[in-house]
């Protein structure tokens, strides 16, 4: 009975890890993908949270209702989400690609206005700034942007 427990509470800090990326509030995995060479990877922290979510949901389901039938309808609905995403997954993300791209929001007002060299530099200067300045920067998307600014204005040509 405690591993159940402990299994909820570990998917729980996951879903909630993954909202407040989503929210804004938590910058560290998305400034962590600006800092790959090469092609730039599209980070997209709403579908990680709607897969946490999923999973989180279907966890407590099968472990709090253990019928069989309802098991069959986790299956199912799995399969025909697996089959949306998998089988075509240019036309589902390009459907719904408004959705995902609007979260959070210093992540599409910083994408709009540097380059991908530039949000790099910014990447990389994130991880040199003390900790308390990070926690100020994550809660604030005002003064993060000012400094993403000031980083853009130290690095020009």
């Amino acid at each position: 009975m405690e591993y159940i427990f402990l299994g909820s509470g570990v998917l729980l800090v996951i879903l909630l890890r993954s909202v407040l990326i989503v929210m804004g509030v938590h910058k560290d995995p998305v400034l962590r993908s600006f800092e790959k060479y090469g092609e730039e990877s599209q980070y997209s922290p709403f579908i990680v949270m709607l897969i946490w979510g999923y999973i989180f949901i279907a966890y407590h389901l099968i472990i709090f209702v253990p019928s069989p039938g309802l098991f069959v309808i986790m299956l199912v609905i799995s399969a025909i989400l697996i089959n949306a995403i998998f089988i075509n997954p240019s036309s589902f993300v390009y459907r719904l690609r408004p959705y995902f791209n609007r979260f959070p929001r210093w992540f599409v007002e910083l994408s709009q206005r540097t380059t991908r060299e530039e949000r790099r530099r910014i990447a990389y200067l994130w991880l040199r700034l003390p900790i308390r300045t990070r926690i100020l920067y994550n809660t604030h998307d005002y003064y993060f942007l000012e400094w993403a600014d000031l980083v853009l204005l130290s690095i020009a040509r």
